[in-house]
């Protein structure tokens, strides 16, 4: 009995696997397809995700320095550090999308955050679109971060909440 039990499961866990390459398979392939293709104008009005995810998107407006925070625990060759996350103020709308400006180390240790400026006036960028993962990491605790410009992750209705404005559901990898 405990034979047939654990025959089925090898092969459903099989089938599972088999399932999973082929959509990351097909992931990997609307991730080419879509990223050679040009760049549309984002605008305030809400994007659909799924329609315009791993897509490039060019945008203007002003970033806002004073809402930019860091996204913790990033490392490049082995080195610590942070990505720069800065709102972007579409021009003539109210609505943000956060523009994720790249990794940074950290200069000083995590005793300081490090200094990114933001660049100053109107500017225009390409990034491909984003949705950020929404899920826990299952070790870490429901608390608060101990510093409101670091944050654990990507978390875009907490940004809207904070900024009290309205924020595009994805986020832009910057590229220029």
């Amino acid at each position: 009995m405990a034979t047939i039990a654990l025959l089925a499961l090898f092969v459903h866990l099989g089938l599972w696997q088999s399932g999973k390459g082929e959509r990351l398979a097909a992931l990997r392939a609307q991730v080419a397809e879509r990223g050679q293709r040009e760049p549309q104008w984002m605008t305030g009005q809400k994007v659909v995700p799924d329609a315009v995810l791993n897509m490039p998107l060019r945008v203007r407006g002003q970033f806002e320095g004073a809402q930019q925070f860091f996204v913790d625990n990033r490392q490049e060759n082995g080195v610590a550090g942070v990505h720069v996350v800065t709102p972007l103020k579409i021009d003539g709308t109210e609505t943000r999308v956060l523009v994720n400006r790249g990794w940074v180390a950290w200069p000083n240790g995590r005793q300081t955050l490090p200094v990114v400026a933001a660049p100053p006036g109107t500017v225009e960028l390409t990034g491909i679109a984003v949705v950020p993962s929404t899920k826990k990491f299952w070790l870490m605790p429901e608390n608060a971060e101990a510093r409101s410009q670091l944050w654990s992750q990507v978390d875009l209705k907490r940004f809207e909440v904070q900024a009290n404005a309205p924020v595009q559901p994805v986020v832009l990898l910057q590229k220029s």
